[in-house]
């Protein structure tokens, strides 16, 4: 987010990304923030109860505000299926948007992130322990068979 030309005092944005696009699943997983400002006005969002939105990530920095480009923290989702994933940015519904430290009302640029998820194949010999496991278990059946 970038606040050039008019410093911040805080507010707060929602991520939105959609749970399923083409039948895929993105979940979130975790958040790390930046230390922007006043700790007191950072909190740990929560996913909303449609499952489709992370709601609430907040900062700011009431006594001087804060200005130029930010980065708000780190965000780390989960899926067990490639695909292609949508991230949206708006103002937080809870947390309300953001206010310049003249006190009027702000509206940040916001960008959509694109991602492009490959989940990462099973490593060589972990399938290969997993044949070979496999092997055995059908010769000691067939021996049990036999006996």
């Amino acid at each position: 987010m970038d606040f050039t030309g008019d410093s911040t005092l805080g507010g707060g944005v929602d991520v939105i990304f959609d749970n399923f696009i083409n039948g895929n699943q993105l979940s979130f997983n975790s958040y790390t923030p930046e230390i922007l400002g006043d700790t007191f006005l950072i909190n740990e969002p929560f996913v909303n109860t449609n499952g489709k939105s992370l709601d609430g990530i907040t900062f700011g920095d009431v006594n001087n505000g804060l200005e130029g480009p930010a980065l708000v923290g780190t965000l780390v989702f989960d899926t067990l299926v490639d695909g292609n994933y949508t991230l949206s940015l708006i103002d937080s519904i809870d947390a309300g948007g953001f206010f310049s430290i003249s006190g009027t009302p702000q509206s940040p640029a916001y960008t959509t992130a694109n991602l492009t998820v490959t989940p990462s194949a099973v490593p060589l010999p972990a399938a290969a322990w997993l044949m070979l496991s496999g092997l055995i278990g059908m010769a000691y059946k067939s021996k049990a068979k036999q006996a």
